[in-house]
């Protein structure tokens, strides 16, 4: 064999573990954005389940909501897990309330009542479905 196809047939092996590694690359991506998409819609499927609850709590009179509320239908990057008028509740990082939860913090463990008070922040929402659901159940 010359080397002309020595070499010609290292660039074919070459380019053959090139082309395995950016499928693999292109793979491993979809996987995370499919996985991304269905934090995002779990996470609004549990916010807008408990819409209901909250219209309920604030027409009985039963809560104490801020003046200034923005949407939930709205994605946000940063949020904070905090007690608000003896409720669990979800804020922006700006402190617009975003959710209140039906979940008296007064039955938690005085350990979830102290973080509660001190906010608890999350940056995905992969990271509040998991806060939210330990507290809610």
């Amino acid at each position: 064999m010359d080397r002309s196809r020595i070499v010609l047939l290292l660039c074919i092996l070459l380019l053959s573990v090139c082309l395995v590694f950016a499928v693999t690359a292109l793979m491993v991506l979809r996987n995370a954005v499919s996985e991304t998409d269905r934090v995002r819609v779990q996470a609004q499927e549990l916010l807008d389940s408990l819409s209901g609850e909250l219209e309920q709590a604030l027409q009985a009179g039963g809560t104490n909501a801020p003046a200034e509320s923005v949407p939930a239908d709205v994605l946000y990057d940063s949020l904070c897990i905090r007690e608000s008028g003896g409720k669990i509740a979800v804020y922006t990082a700006d402190g617009y309330l975003v959710r209140l939860f039906d979940v008296r913090v007064d039955t938690l463990p005085e350990a979830d009542r102290a973080a509660l008070r001190e906010g608890i922040s999350v940056s995905s929402w992969k990271e509040l479905l998991s806060v939210i659901q330990d507290y809610t159940g």
